[in-house]
């Protein structure tokens, strides 16, 4: 008899914890995946990105300036290629979820085949995003939280 019970998820965030540094981004997932290692018969477990275009999200008068929030997002921004190698060496041990902020980061995580794709919590109520998001996400798995 097949058991048919799903293991809970947990998800791991990484968001800008990398630092906007490749190697520390492949360590902090190094050690999720030691602490996978420890549980994974009992427990599901994912790793989550963040996507934003930061050439359209922050707005051109806000760019280089010393708004921290500002400076951080412009301090961890990865290339796509640093992305594309960062998917692929996590993608081996882990399901990937990503949180796309804008438009041109929602047609990324499609082109990038995220197993899930979250609706970022602040935008629950920014009508013409979600529309766009329901357009283009047609057969993937969402999460919204």
């Amino acid at each position: 008899m097949k058991n048919n019970i799903k293991k809970p998820l947990v998800i791991f965030e990484i968001a800008n914890n990398h630092m906007g540094n490749f190697k520390h981004a492949k360590k902090i997932i190094s050690e999720c995946l030691k602490l996978k290692k420890n549980f994974s018969k009992k427990i599901d477990f994912a790793l989550k990105f963040q996507f934003r275009d930061l050439d359209t999200y922050i707005h051109k008068s806000y760019k280089n300036t010393d708004h921290s929030q500002v400076n951080r997002f412009e301090s961890t921004k990865f290339s796509d290629y640093e992305w594309i190698s960062l998917i692929n060496y996590a993608k081996k041990d882990f399901k990937l979820i990503c949180t796309p902020f804008d438009e041109i980061s929602v047609n990324k995580v499609l082109k990038f085949k995220f197993d899930i794709i979250k609706i970022p919590s602040c935008s629950m109520n920014e009508w013409p995003f979600l529309e766009y998001f329901s357009k283009k996400i047609k057969k993937k798995k969402l999460f919204v939280a």
